[in-house]
Protein backbone atom coordinates (compact mmCIF):
# COMPACT_ATOMS: atom_id res chain seq x y z
CA UNK A 1 0.00 0.00 0.00
CA UNK A 2 2.29 2.35 0.83
CA UNK A 3 5.07 1.06 -1.99
CA UNK A 4 7.92 0.67 0.33
CA UNK A 5 8.40 -2.82 -1.28
CA UNK A 6 7.28 -4.79 1.95
CA UNK A 7 3.99 -5.61 4.15
CA UNK A 8 4.80 -3.74 7.20
CA UNK A 9 2.60 -2.31 10.16
CA UNK A 10 1.99 0.98 7.68
CA UNK A 11 0.10 -1.38 5.52
CA UNK A 12 -3.59 -2.25 5.81
CA UNK A 13 -4.57 -5.14 7.72
CA UNK A 14 -7.34 -6.84 4.78
CA UNK A 15 -10.43 -8.48 5.78
CA UNK A 16 -10.86 -12.11 3.90
CA UNK A 17 -13.57 -14.61 4.53
CA UNK A 18 -14.25 -18.40 3.67
CA UNK A 19 -17.14 -20.51 3.81
CA UNK A 20 -17.27 -23.20 6.41
CA UNK A 21 -15.26 -25.50 4.13
CA UNK A 22 -12.56 -23.29 3.89
CA UNK A 23 -13.03 -22.42 0.00
CA UNK A 24 -14.10 -19.72 -2.08
CA UNK A 25 -12.14 -17.20 -0.15
CA UNK A 26 -13.15 -13.50 -0.92
CA UNK A 27 -11.76 -10.31 0.19
CA UNK A 28 -14.13 -8.31 2.07
CA UNK A 29 -12.21 -4.72 3.14
CA UNK A 30 -10.35 -3.03 0.28
CA UNK A 31 -6.38 -1.60 0.38
CA UNK A 32 -8.31 2.10 1.61
CA UNK A 33 -9.51 0.30 4.73
CA UNK A 34 -7.38 -0.79 8.02
CA UNK A 35 -9.50 -3.44 9.48
CA UNK A 36 -8.66 -2.42 13.18
CA UNK A 37 -11.34 -4.69 15.51
CA UNK A 38 -13.98 -7.16 14.67
CA UNK A 39 -16.54 -8.21 17.59
CA UNK A 40 -18.33 -11.18 17.49
CA UNK A 41 -21.91 -11.37 18.21
CA UNK A 42 -22.37 -15.07 17.71
CA UNK A 43 -26.02 -15.44 18.63
CA UNK A 44 -27.36 -12.80 17.03
CA UNK A 45 -25.57 -14.59 13.58
CA UNK A 46 -23.04 -11.56 13.08
CA UNK A 47 -19.70 -9.15 13.88
CA UNK A 48 -18.72 -5.60 13.88
CA UNK A 49 -15.91 -4.64 11.99
CA UNK A 50 -14.25 -1.21 13.19
CA UNK A 51 -12.16 0.48 10.18
CA UNK A 52 -9.73 3.02 9.89
CA UNK A 53 -9.33 5.11 6.42
CA UNK A 54 -5.92 6.98 5.51
CA UNK A 55 -7.30 10.38 5.34
CA UNK A 56 -4.42 11.89 5.06
CA UNK A 57 -2.93 10.69 2.65
CA UNK A 58 0.29 9.70 3.09
CA UNK A 59 0.32 6.17 2.32
CA UNK A 60 -0.01 4.60 6.32
CA UNK A 61 -2.14 3.60 8.45
CA UNK A 62 -1.33 5.10 11.72
CA UNK A 63 -2.72 7.35 15.06
CA UNK A 64 -2.68 10.43 12.44
CA UNK A 65 -5.95 8.89 10.83
CA UNK A 66 -8.36 9.68 13.13
CA UNK A 67 -11.31 8.54 10.49
CA UNK A 68 -12.89 5.55 11.85
CA UNK A 69 -16.36 3.42 10.46
CA UNK A 70 -18.34 0.58 11.32
CA UNK A 71 -19.78 -2.20 9.40
CA UNK A 72 -22.17 -5.22 9.73
CA UNK A 73 -20.39 -8.75 8.77
CA UNK A 74 -23.33 -10.58 8.50
CA UNK A 75 -22.48 -14.27 8.85
CA UNK A 76 -25.02 -16.01 6.98
CA UNK A 77 -24.29 -14.17 3.61
CA UNK A 78 -20.56 -13.19 4.61
CA UNK A 79 -21.05 -9.72 3.45
CA UNK A 80 -20.41 -6.25 4.69
CA UNK A 81 -23.68 -4.11 5.57
CA UNK A 82 -23.66 -0.08 4.88
CA UNK A 83 -21.10 1.87 6.62
CA UNK A 84 -21.99 3.71 9.81
CA UNK A 85 -19.73 6.74 10.14
CA UNK A 86 -18.19 7.94 13.02
CA UNK A 87 -18.21 11.54 13.68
Amino acid sequence: YNRNGRIDENDPDILYVTDNLGQKLRCLSTKDENVLSIQIFEKQNFALVKFQRDNNHNGKYDYRDDEYFYAKLDFATLTLGNKIELK
